[in-house]
């Protein structure tokens, strides 16, 4: 219903359009046919946009209507609001610390991404300059801690 209603002010300005241009082509049920479809696809993508980068949900908690989060979880929100480093607390006592690229939408399921990776020890780290990403398990992670970007050295190690 509301993709017919958008077409009427579509089939009315392509009217004034063909009017002004002097064109003979009329307006037909495949012209509305052609016009819900672009309608349909554009309001889907613009919804999907505001959907997944919580825009829509943040207009609706201002306007006082939700207090949830477009994001499939809290742990999904934390990376996806927090685009920094990352120091992964994994199984063993392991710490992974790098920029994580993918990370899954729930701590139980699917795996981390992470882009310049470097081990931490109590006293250093260890880089792995060779490696362009490490896959880990998200079940082996126990923590996870996000750097403020105002406390990362210039080289991009928190040291």
């Amino acid at each position: 219903m509301l993709i017919q209603g958008l077409v009427v002010p579509v089939r009315e300005t392509a009217l004034i359009l063909g009017e002004r241009i002097s064109s003979e082509i009329p307006w037909s049920t495949d012209s509305q046919l052609v016009a819900s479809l672009a309608i349909a696809v554009l309001l889907g993508l613009v919804t999907a946009r505001w959907a997944n980068n919580d825009r829509l949900h943040r207009l609706l908690r201002r306007l006082g209507f939700t207090r949830q989060t477009s994001y499939a979880s809290e742990w999904f929100w934390a990376f996806a609001e927090n685009p920094t480093y990352v120091v992964l607390h994994l199984d063993g006592e392991r710490r992974l610390y790098g920029w994580p690229e993918q990370w899954p939408s729930s701590p139980e399921t699917g795996h981390f991404a992470i882009a310049e990776a470097e081990w931490l020890t109590d006293d250093s780290s260890v880089p792995l300059p060779q490696i362009e990403h490490v896959l880990i398990l998200a079940s082996s992670v126990q923590m996870v801690e996000f750097i403020r970007p105002d406390t990362l050295a210039v080289d991009g190690a928190n040291q």
